[in-house]
């Protein structure tokens, strides 16, 4: 299986006090694939969520649902989403060859319980990162709507690879912090043998009604059956 790179390079801006840093996340990528058996790009608009993990518990799985930043991710409270952004062929993630895109000045202070009030606990230093993204959903900057049967990928702590461990969030004015994603095969990005994940969304509620009428109805002609088979 052929996996593309991905590379997240931090610097960080110093606005003030140390407790008021904004870092800046610099992302460059061969390309993220649309799913594990695809080793195509992703489509350009596709959405990318970076998410962060306040209790280090694990990720959810996405809930089905509209999703924005500061959303709390997959139903729980203590994953929130810190930044959205699109594939762009032009900047990242679209196309073969390093791409890049910059969040600029996330303040981690823009996280926390009284800015979020259902949120378990503040986004700070040491908290897991991961990277979600869904070849098929299309991005729309502040209310992006994930949809069920929707395959997505992502790659976090938890993930196959050498570099999954220190997938953290560093302190607001540390510099030079890198967040690697890079197969045993990079050309670009040599380091690391790590392997992306994939996983499909739960289907629609409509789906669980279609599937529950026709167990209903199913069930109804089997004591039909029944009945006439003991008369």
């Amino acid at each position: 299986m052929k996996f593309r790179t991905l590379t997240i390079l931090l610097g960080s801006l110093l606005l003030g006090r140390a407790a008021q840093g904004a870092v800046t996340f610099e992302i460059g990528a061969d390309w993220l694939t649309a799913n594990s058996s695809n080793n195509s790009g992703l489509p350009d608009g596709s959405v990318i969520f970076f998410v962060a993990d306040t209790t280090n518990s694990g990720f959810s799985a996405p809930s089905l649902g509209h999703m924005s930043v500061g959303s709390l991710w997959g139903g729980s409270t203590n994953d929130v989403v810190l930044a959205e952004f699109a594939a762009n062929g032009n900047s990242n993630f679209g196309t073969a060859g390093v791409q890049d895109t910059v969040i600029s000045n996330l303040n981690y202070s823009n996280f926390t319980t009284t800015t979020i009030p259902t949120l378990a606990a503040n986004v700070a230093p040491g908290d897991d990162v991961a990277l979600f993204w869904f070849s098929s959903i299309s991005d729309t900057n502040s209310d992006t709507l994930i949809t069920g049967n929707a395959v997505y990928g992502y790659f976090d702590t938890l993930s196959t690879g050498s570099d999954a461990a220190s997938w953290v969030l560093p302190n607001d004015v540390t510099t030079g912090t890198n967040f690697n994603f890079a197969s045993s095969n990079a050309q670009i990005f040599p380091t690391g043998s790590d392997v992306a994940r994939f996983a499909t969304t739960i289907p629609e509620p409509s789906t669980y009604a279609l599937i529950g009428g026709l167990c209903a109805l199913g069930f109804t002609k089997f004591r039909r059956q029944r009945v006439k088979v003991t008369a």
